[in-house]
């Protein structure tokens, strides 16, 4: 797809690319592919996806459950036959549900966390989707800290089709900032929302993009047909990793 060959060209020169699966990946194990209300994608898409450079992958979506624990399964046997660097928020058992998901890139360990605010189908194992759980959100985020990780957290949340942050992801950012997230990357809204830096409980920063829209869709309004690239810059000396800078790149999707 030309569309994506244009995207690679950027995306290849970060080390960490961050791509959010909105949809399973189960087709044609679970049936032909289909669109609204209940998603599947071809297996191929998860691949084609790997192949524009995703290599830190979201799965943790409302839409996550919409094939149930099959979809979930086919889904994640398709990432395992992958190369990335890690994959969270869909899980087999309540065991790969607590397990934090660690990188290592450029000497650095990373810990790769993600959430979802709510499942389409509720029809759903306590494990298959990672949900927004306080408990299990503060052991995972104090693991991470005591591993010496820094912390990546995926959010899907927000009010669909609003800019506007609502009070939900107020909440959950600065419960996420107090226990110890570095990045949390939000997605969900289908628009561009603001970039903030919360301060943490007892001391420090968190950086939260708290939507970054969508890349590709089949969406309709100007507004779901604007996303963007979340640009983060870091400074690495030894074992210590600073936030050196960040940016934006939009990115505009069209019919023909």
């Amino acid at each position: 797809m030309p569309y994506f060959i244009v995207l690679k060209t950027f995306f290849l020169k970060s080390d960490i690319r961050f791509c959010n699966q909105e949809i399973p990946s189960a087709s044609p194990a679970l049936g032909s592919p289909s669109g609204y209300p209940t998603f599947n994608a071809p297996t191929e898409f998860a691949r084609d996806i790997n192949t524009l450079g995703c290599n830190v992958i979201n799965t943790a979506t409302n839409h996550a459950n919409d094939k149930l624990q099959a979809g979930i399964d086919e889904t994640l046997r398709v990432w395992q036959e992958l190369p990335k660097l890690a994959l969270a928020g869909i899980n087999r058992s309540l065991e790969e549900q607590q397990k934090v998901h660690y990188i290592t890139v450029k000497g650095i360990k990373f810990a790769f966390l993600a959430y979802n605010y709510q499942n389409n189908n509720k029809n759903t194992a306590p494990f298959s989707v990672n949900m927004f759980d306080e408990s299990l959100m503060r052991k995972q985020l104090q693991e991470a800290a005591q591993q010496g990780a820094y912390s990546i957290v995926s959010m899907h949340w927000g009010t669909e089709d609003s800019p506007v942050i609502d009070q939900a992801q107020e909440k959950w950012s600065q419960f996420l900032a107090d226990n110890g997230a570095d990045i949390v990357i939000g997605t969900g809204p289908h628009v561009i929302q603001p970039v903030k830096k919360l301060a943490r409980q007892g001391g420090g920063e968190t950086l939260v993009w708290y939507s970054i829209g969508n890349l590709l869709s089949t969406q309709l309004k100007i507004e779901e047909l604007i996303g963007g690239f979340a640009v983060m810059d870091f400074e690495v000396n030894k074992s210590d990793i600073k936030l050196k800078d960040i940016g934006f790149l939009p990115t505009y999707m069209h019919y023909e």
